[in-house]
């Protein structure tokens, strides 16, 4: 579920939500079926319980970042920060 939208102008947009998937899930998401969809990682960073990388790829560029929520055991929340290239 997508909770905020914020356009940043020639920044971007930053789009915020929460999903019922596990972290480990949506990590394996991100680094396989997005990267197998031509997006690239740039360079990135994992640890237990958050990732973040930027990526680039089809035309756009940006940065993702999950954690695992702190309120709501089993959920992840998803931020993606995406522009123009």
């Amino acid at each position: 579920m997508v909770y905020k939208a914020e356009d940043r102008g020639a920044g971007g947009t930053i789009v915020s939500g929460v999903s019922s998937s596990s972290f480990k899930d949506i990590l394996d998401f991100l680094n396989h079926d997005v990267v197998d969809a031509g997006f690239a990682i740039e360079k990135g960073e994992t640890e237990d319980h958050d990732a973040e990388a930027e990526w680039q790829g089809n035309g756009f560029r940006g940065r993702w970042s999950i954690r695992e929520s702190a309120t709501c055991s089993g959920e992840t929340v998803i931020q993606v920060l995406s522009t123009t290239e």
